[in-house]
């Protein structure tokens, strides 16, 4: 499967994922972010006690959703 992330939306750098697995409490759970690589502008932090995969398409949906200007002064969501 290839899926793909928008360039950042305040730099126009490169993004990419950061997973990790919390193992100090339990249960344990993985967590997932998307991160630019240039100006490290985040994702809200999204977990999976489950381990099924799910928070990785969750950050990932963050990352890509975005808001336009329609020239109003008001914002439309581009997930409408």
């Amino acid at each position: 499967m290839n899926i793909e992330l928008k360039a950042c939306p305040f730099c126009g750098g490169q993004a990419e994922i950061k997973t990790s697995i919390n193992t100090k409490n339990f249960p344990t759970y993985q967590k997932a972010y998307v991160e630019c690589k240039d100006c490290k502008a985040t994702t809200d932090v999204f977990t999976d006690k489950n381990c099924n995969g799910k928070h990785i398409f969750k950050a990932i949906e963050a990352w890509n959703r975005r808001c336009e200007h329609d020239g109003t002064g008001s914002k439309r969501s581009d997930q409408e």
